[in-house]
């Protein structure tokens, strides 16, 4: 056929695992941990582990791109609003609504905080939603803008979504005052 079905059973041991994984890299950084260190952590044999993923970059490759998809819903509302013309101010009212505390979810917080950790390649989550911010800021500044203006925005605001999930809440109305005024400080 071809085609892996994933059974509930597979899923719960890719969740088991994955849960050790961050069990570990709260305490140790991801060079330090092994394979066996899961497989120890999840209860579980190497051989179970190597059935799911073929290394521990595999396994977190997985995971950044499952979390890259939750957090671009995120990036993806904002850019709309700025394409609509909306000022930072709207974007931060609509992030503290109910509607997107789902973003906040203390297990998707701890993937979140554990993966920005992790820097080993391109497909590192910081990376990937550095580079998916520049390219797309690129398409609504001015034309002729230089790369540098959209790399650092997309700078700002990688570092901006890690700060809120390190938190747990949203910037508040005056800490974004804070950070414009900052910001023109800095300009002039």
């Amino acid at each position: 056929m071809g085609i892996k079905m994933v059974t509930q059973a597979a899923k719960r041991m890719q969740k088991t695992i994955e849960e050790a994984y961050l069990d570990l890299l709260e305490k140790e950084s991801f060079r330090a941990v092994t394979v066996t260190q899961i497989a120890q952590a999840a209860l579980i044999n190497r051989q179970t582990f190597y059935h799911h993923y073929q290394d521990k970059y595999d396994l977190t490759d997985r995971m950044t791109a499952a979390v890259f998809i939750r957090v671009r819903e995120l990036i993806d509302v904002r850019l709309a609003q700025l394409k609509r013309g909306e000022s930072v101010d709207d974007f931060f009212s609509f992030l503290n609504s109910s509607a997107t505390q789902r973003f906040l979810t203390p297990a998707l917080r701890r993937r979140v905080t554990a993966l920005y950790t992790i820097q080993y390649d391109q497909l590192s989550l910081s990376q990937r939603i550095h580079d998916y911010v520049a390219a797309n800021l690129q398409d609504l500044l001015a034309p002729g803008a230089p790369e540098l203006v959209s790399d650092l925005l997309a700078t700002l605001l990688t570092q901006v979504l890690r700060t809120v999930f390190e938190r747990g809440e949203f910037p508040t109305p005056a800490e974004i005052r804070a950070l414009k005024a900052a910001f023109a400080r800095l300009l002039n």
